[in-house]
């Protein structure tokens, strides 16, 4: 299917390209032969697709300290780790930016590009609970006693949402004179 793309000059070109969209690469790097339209010509061109790698940059550890996980927004992943080494790796939403072990086994995930707040099964491998909150967020905080999180929502009115834990049910929210870099209880 068409994707828009933006001329950079000598021949290079910004594409509109999305992997949950338009599938990602099956191999480090791929080659394909595309059809090129600009200004009215059409032109085939063989171009390399790269796979981004993964860049995680924040670290939740869990509970007990049995693990730890780690989140890419370059791959929309995160990554299980143990003493041991990489657990598995799971497809977050869009954007992923924090997050926050409710238990031992369930962590919450926040969005950039996204308005989900979701948890993950990292021992079930799967996604097993959602809540649409009213702006894309930013970082996340556990209360000491685990009932809590606390959520930065960006946008022109920044907030700070508390959310009650495991029900995933928002119980609170407190206007910020600006977005909050970090947070904690």
């Amino acid at each position: 299917h068409p994707l828009e793309a933006e001329a950079l000059g000598r021949g290079v070109f910004r594409v509109d390209y999305d992997p949950r969209r338009d599938g990602v690469p099956r191999e480090r790097s791929e080659k394909l032969v595309v059809d090129l339209q600009c200004d009215g010509h059409a032109t085939e061109r063989t171009i390399e697709l790269v796979r981004p790698l993964a860049h995680p940059r924040w670290f939740c550890v869990a509970p007990d300290r049995s693990r730890a996980i780690a989140l890419s927004e370059e791959t929309d992943e995160l990554f299980a780790l143990t003493a041991s080494g990489l657990e598995q790796r799971q497809a977050t939403g869009d954007g992923p930016v924090d997050c926050a072990f409710i238990d031992a086994t369930h962590v919450a995930v926040t969005h950039r590009n996204e308005r989900s707040l979701r948890v993950f099964d990292v021992e079930g491998a799967r996604d097993v609970r959602t809540i649409t909150l009213p702006a894309r967020q930013g970082r996340i905080a556990r209360s000491p006693s685990g009932q809590r999180l606390a959520i930065v929502l960006a946008g022109e009115k920044p907030q700070l949402a508390i959310v009650r834990s495991p029900e995933l049910t928002i119980v609170g929210r407190v206007p910020l004179a600006r977005a909050a870099d970090w947070i904690a209880f």
